[in-house]
């Protein structure tokens, strides 16, 4: 601890604060702060409750906001740069060469013309883009509190050391870091680039526009990575942004256990929006994400995301799937003998059961996986309960998320590529089980299964992409070694950093879970949720282990299919 004078007196600060403060006083002006760890008393209950919803207004109203991420290191000055470079195109005391720029005929053609060549300064200029990255992955980034300083923020400056940018030129280079479409022919072996979009995809929550921060879905799950002292401050510290005490009822109270808090908020929440997609981000307990607090299933784990994959509420709010097939929501809330609230009743059906599951982690390639849950002989075409289409495809659409709004403009290149990659992993990468071998059989349907997806897309840079990989084999392994590279990145980041359990079923389906599913589990609809789950059985009742996709049954195949199934019926599902 170091010590500052306020108003004449002696007061304790962290030597982060103290170094702040050497920074950004003025020579001869005075500066006025309003900083949260000295102007609120963190020891006294009743104040915080008080003051931290004022926090909202308090920000909203700060003429700047100065983030500090500490003090410069070498090459600060160039990450900077690279960043200044994203309000004109252009980095300072820098030349691109050997760098063709097309032309926008186009009314925006400005704005694409810089676009176009931050791609360029980012690619050209390793030492900037490795800094900044660095720059991105400082603790500044990971804490709860500042996400409202920022977003509320009329105008915000970013700090290190003697170094200063305002935030809106972060913002622009989120924003271009952001468009696949302006980095799609970066190759894989430009690392640093795919490094610092990472490292941006890390902050993006910061990035998010004022009046989109207001509405909650917009921010409950991009904030939940971020850390806190107290886990309910994961929910306070959003309570300026979103204005949840008047949308929701929601008010500060620290003398309410965590449990109470998070289970209050979800409760709000679904009576609030009459909507389960809350329920894709909770499940069974991860010890990485603190100690268990008891929680039910049903309730999210505010304290982090780990257990949780994003793509999977994304893809509910961008309607991507209709699991249910619009058949509306019901839910009743009960209380548990001791008087606690503990039980969601829905109505829904569970219509299958895991019979064997696989990691995709500790080195396993596609193969692997795929010889885990079912027989290598039997790769051609299956009769899963609610599609005709092969085993191969559906596992390969798992592998990648399959996304049905793409349009075939955007996505038929890049899935043909991913398909050949997937194709070349099955067959070569990995190491075969014991008494397991690449059959004919097996070699001849994987084949088949390139040849085959040419009939779902319109067009693509390979005439049949069977005889591609074929002709690939003998003249180009190398490309293939791509494909394939481009592939398995593909599969990670759909796994979102998670490790996932991939499973079949009793009825011949294969699906994608987190990492907690296990043989025994059920998978069901429930009604009003877009997504598929994996429930475990807990006597009369069932515990929510996470959301799934399971291809065949992601856009209303099992509600269509209610009674004509044994077995397949509609229910009432209370979870605990």
């Amino acid at each position: 601890m170091c010590t500052i004078i306020i108003n004449g007196m002696e007061f304790s600060v962290t030597r982060t604060l103290y170094t702040t403060l050497r920074y950004l006083r003025h020579t001869t002006l005075e500066r006025v702060f309003w900083i949260d760890g000295v102007c609120i008393n963190q020891k006294d209950t009743l104040e915080r409750n008080h003051q931290v919803a004022q926090m909202g207004q308090i920000y909203s109203c700060a003429r700047c906001v100065r983030i500090w991420l500490g003090e410069a290191t070498v090459d600060i000055g160039a990450a900077m740069d690279l960043v200044s470079a994203s309000q004109n195109g252009v980095i300072k005391n820098w030349t691109i060469e050997n760098w063709a720029i097309e032309s926008w005929p186009t009314p925006n053609w400005q704005t694409k013309h810089i676009q176009q060549r931050v791609v360029l300064c980012v690619r050209s200029y390793r030492v900037g883009a490795s800094s900044l990255t660095k720059l991105l992955k400082r603790p500044y980034w990971q804490r709860m509190w500042v996400f409202q300083e920022i977003v509320l923020a009329k105008r915000a400056v970013v700090h290190c050391g003697s170094f200063e940018v305002d935030w809106s030129s972060f913002r622009e280079m989120d924003g271009v870091m952001a468009d696949q479409r302006l980095w799609a022919e970066v190759p894989m072996n430009e690392s640093w680039v795919h490094d610092l979009r990472r490292a941006f995809f890390g902050i993006a929550q910061f990035c998010v526009e004022r009046d989109q921060s207001a509405y909650l879905n917009n921010v409950l799950y991009p904030t939940r990575n971020l850390k806190c002292t107290d886990p309910r401050d994961k929910l306070y510290a959003l309570m300026g942004v979103c204005e949840m005490s008047r949308s929701l009822g929601f008010v500060p109270d620290y003398t309410r256990s965590v449990c109470h808090v998070y289970t209050d908020f979800t409760r709000s929440l679904i009576d609030r929006q009459k909507d389960f997609s809350n329920l894709l981000t909770a499940g069974l307990w991860n010890c990485k994400n603190g100690i268990d607090i008891c929680l039910p299933t049903w309730v999210p784990d505010y304290r982090g995301t780990h257990g949780v994959n994003i793509r999977y509420l994304a893809a509910s709010y961008l309607e991507h799937f209709n699991a249910s097939k619009g058949r509306k929501g019901f839910y009743l809330f009960q209380h548990d003998e001791e008087g606690e609230l503990t039980r969601l009743q829905v109505r829904g059906s569970v219509f299958d059961t895991v019979k064997n599951t696989a990691m995709f982690a500790n080195g396993k390639e596609t193969r692997q996986i795929l010889e885990v849950l079912v027989d290598q002989e039997s790769l051609g075409p299956t009769q899963p309960l609610l599609s005709a289409r092969t085993l191969l495809d559906s596992f390969f659409r798992i592998m990648v998320f399959e996304d049905p709004t793409t349009s075939p403009e955007t996505n038929r290149d890049r899935l043909a590529r991913l398909a050949v990659g997937f194709a070349y992993d099955l067959l070569t990468a990995g190491t075969p089980s014991s008494g397991s071998r690449t059959s004919e059989n097996t070699f001849a349907a994987i084949i088949d299964f390139l040849s085959s997806l040419k009939t779902s897309l319109e067009s693509h840079p390979f005439e049949a992409l069977g005889e591609s990989y074929l002709k690939l084999m003998e003249e180009d392994p190398e490309q293939l070694h791509w494909f394939r590279e481009e592939y398995l990145a593909r599969s990670r980041e759909t796994s979102q950093g998670s490790t996932p359990s991939f499973f079949s079923t009793q009825r011949h389906c294969i699906g994608k879970g987190v990492t907690s599913v296990s043989p025994g589990d059920v998978v069901a609809v429930i009604f009003g949720c877009r997504i598929p789950v994996v429930l475990r059985s807990s006597g009369r009742f069932y515990q929510l282990v996470g959301p799934c996709y399971v291809h065949g049954a992601m856009n209303g195949e099992v509600v269509r299919e209610l009674g004509t199934i044994p077995g397949v019926e509609e229910q009432d599902i209370i979870l605990v």
